[in-house]
């Protein structure tokens, strides 16, 4: 009997279409991946901006300190704790860590601090709510380096609250993703991308929050239900399979360089497009690569729940070739 697939990489992008960090293991939080897109930069009229307007955003590292990645924030953290950002010409840039709380919450649960900074109203494609304003140095650092105005915000989870698309994931909720918590992609699913392109890519293109290895080239793309467990055993994550992951521009942006290219929508759109894969009418335009998913592991913010590089993705439930998880919601919202 094959060896199931198993985890072969955990990332998480602190700034939306900044730059990522790899991690041996993450935590599970209602919104996603501790520290997961829970920044974001906006323009002057709070609306998000990203490497789709801005490429340069790829060559903004971001790092965070261990003991925010090793507890996942349900501690507080040292008062001096902080985002670190560096970019091309930039100085670095320190974001406090411990400059939140709405009220007791979510928020004061994991900075432990009473200071409320100023809420601004910002937006993510059709959402659109109030975000804490990192302030007027976060704004000159980010429009400098970019050369437009905008400014630097944090998703407010006490105060605002950005529910998954319900045609696909009734009953999930998201922070500044483009619209789910989590996104897994294949090893094999990018081996075989890379055998139809003439450079190959790396799979930071794609940029993923769980890489599977282990796995048939697109098996994520009828994975319904996975258990993520240490290969000890014991309980496991489950993850569901929601919806797939239609491929934009940012995937033409290289990560190292921020130079934009062609590929690879092009050879996407010839191996991977909606109507190939007989996804839904409304699918049907987009190109394709990587499963959008939510995780059933929490009912609350205090779950210390993980999921490790190395850990076992036991595929439970499968689809039937052909079949994909958004045919099954759309036949199900049609009914």
């Amino acid at each position: 009997m094959a060896a199931p697939p198993h985890v072969a990489g955990l990332f998480i992008y602190p700034v939306k279409s900044c730059r990522g960090i790899a991690l041996q293991r993450a935590h599970i939080t209602e919104y996603g991946f501790a520290f997961d897109r829970w920044w974001m930069v906006v323009n002057d009229k709070g609306r998000m901006l990203t490497q789709r307007q801005a490429p340069k955003l790829a060559l903004v590292e971001t790092a965070l300190p261990p003991e925010a990645i090793e507890e996942g924030a349900w501690k507080p953290l040292p008062p001096d704790a902080a985002l670190s950002l560096k970019a091309p010409g930039m100085g670095p840039l320190q974001i406090s860590l411990a400059t939140l709380n709405s009220g007791g919450g979510f928020l004061s649960r994991v900075f432990g601090t009473s200071t409320l900074p100023r809420l601004v109203e910002a937006s993510v494609w059709e959402w659109a709510g109030q975000a804490l304003d990192e302030g007027d140095d976060a704004a000159a650092w980010f429009s400098d380096y970019l050369d437009r105005p905008c400014r630097l915000v944090r998703f407010a989870p006490d105060v605002n609250k950005r529910d998954v698309d319900p045609t696909y994931a009734s009953g999930y909720t998201t922070q500044f993703t483009d619209g789910f918590p989590y996104l897994v992609a294949s090893e094999p699913s990018l081996a075989a991308l890379n055998a139809s392109l003439e450079q190959p890519l790396p799979m930071n293109r794609f940029r993923p929050n769980i890489v599977v290895d282990g796995c048939q080239p697109f098996d994520e793309d009828t994975w319904a239900t996975v258990s993520v467990r240490s290969p000890g055993g014991g309980t496991g994550v489950t993850f569901r399979g929601v919806k797939p992951c239609s491929r934009c521009k940012v995937t033409t942006t290289d990560q190292a360089t921020a130079e934009v290219g062609k590929e690879p929508l092009v050879t996407l759109g010839k191996i991977r497009h909606g109507k190939q894969l007989e996804l839904p009418r409304p699918l049907q335009g987009g190109v394709y690569f990587g499963m959008n998913m939510v995780a059933d592991a929490l009912t609350s913010g205090q779950s210390s729940a993980t999921v490790g590089v190395g850990d076992v993705a036991e595929v439970v439930t499968q689809l039937p070739v052909g079949v994909h998880m958004a045919q099954i919601h759309s036949a199900a919202a049609a009914s």
